[in-house]
């Protein structure tokens, strides 16, 4: 997903014994030198693995409104 001229990848873990999804997440954006990456994640588990991939596309795009306490990118 693109935000604001960032690529948000979603990369929610699943939990094998119950089924339950992490957040983990991959902001991208380009800069005069190349591309530049920042990973963010979180103990927060969600009942499902579609549940947790559609919670870390709102997070980054929290971390990009810069609406998380220190937490940023660029």
């Amino acid at each position: 997903m693109t935000y604001k001229g960032y690529t948000i990848q979603a990369a929610p873990h699943e939990r094998i014994e119950t089924g339950q999804g992490g957040l983990n997440l991959f902001i991208l954006w380009s800069t005069e030198t190349g591309e530049k990456s920042r990973h963010f994640s979180t103990s927060d588990q969600y009942p499902t693995k579609e549940e947790a991939l559609a919670h870390c596309l709102a997070y980054g795009q929290q971390i990009i409104d810069k609406r998380i306490p220190g937490l940023w990118v660029g």
